[in-house]
């Protein structure tokens, strides 16, 4: 049986849309300061308009952008400072070796992997929960060790795009969109457990995913 002309257009229009939405957080994520709040805006948007067919996708994403502007900021500059700070330590000590430093080092790249793994949940969480900063990131915590193989699986697939579009920098315009969409998968098998606990906020499009 071959596939029909209806079917063939949905996958074009899924393909079209995961390309935009992945352009759309490319450019919402230039203020730096912004990049939780684009990565929830797409996440949002992906689970719902592509995975859910949904509602329309920049109507969602701008919804959801502005919704968490201000959650999304605090806790992007709190992580990206972080982050920066953590990079910088790790680049002295790679290149001033010793012993000590070495070891050091190996410690900083287990606190880099933690920081990695807590807030690969974060922003899948703002997307769908009301919830406080700190109760998220005691949500995302939880998830990251409590399914610690596919959170490794996660970060891996992540490497592996950086590497692609270090080799073909024209992939950064599809890379963001394409990890994104796989990764509502994963996610929301692991967000479907705490859905059941917390039914009141569930949307009406979850049981589509």
């Amino acid at each position: 049986m071959g596939i029909s002309e209806g079917k063939i257009s949905q996958i074009m229009g899924n393909i079209f849309d995961i390309i935009v939405i992945g352009i759309l957080w490319l450019l919402c994520s230039i203020p730096i300061i912004t990049l939780f709040v684009s990565t929830t805006a797409a996440y949002y948007t992906m689970a719902k308009v592509v995975r859910a067919g949904e509602g329309y996708l920049f109507s969602e994403f701008f919804k959801s952008f502005k919704l968490n502007l201000k959650q999304g900021i605090l806790a992007g500059t709190h992580y990206i400072i972080a982050g920066i700070i953590l990079a910088l330590d790790m680049i002295y000590l790679w290149n001033n070796r010793s012993q000590a430093n070495d070891t050091l080092f190996i410690i900083l790249c287990g606190v880099a992997f933690i920081l990695i793994s807590v807030n690969l949940y974060f922003c899948p969480m703002l997307s769908r929960f009301t919830k406080t900063t700190k109760e998220l990131l005691f949500t995302s915590s939880f998830s990251a060790f409590r399914y610690l193989p596919v959170t490794i699986g996660c970060i891996i697939v992540i490497a592996v795009f950086i590497f692609l579009i270090w080799l073909m920098p024209w992939m950064i315009f599809l890379a963001p969109g394409l990890f994104m969409y796989l990764f509502t998968y994963p996610s929301e098998f692991v967000m479907k457990h705490f859905m059941a606990k917390n039914s009141e906020e569930e949307q009406k499009w979850y049981d589509k995913l």
